[in-house]
């Protein structure tokens, strides 16, 4: 559970191009509660095709009670393809 300071989450978020690398780092923010790093990385993964990252900042969105932030991820999911979505709206 050991937490990288926020430079490496800087430059992560800056240069990482791989969506693989990025939603397993994205995963490992969200299980260090780094939620902000956690949404800029799933949003950099989803911008490079990951529907699946979508649907994690949804679940994001909704630990945040962002509800309205949650629903138009989740509309935005589901236009996309994503079959995880899908049940959920």
């Amino acid at each position: 559970m050991l937490c990288p300071p926020a430079s490496f989450w800087e430059a992560a978020c800056a240069h990482l191009a791989r969506v693989d690398d990025l939603t397993r780092l994205a995963d490992a923010a969200e299980n260090r509660l780094r939620m902000s790093w956690a949404q800029a990385l799933y949003r950099r993964a989803a911008e490079a095709g990951d529907t699946d990252a979508l649907v994690q900042r949804y679940e994001l969105r909704v630990l945040a009670e962002d509800h309205e932030g949650a629903a138009a991820l989740l509309e935005q999911a589901t236009q996309v393809g994503s079959t995880d979505a899908t049940p959920r709206l």
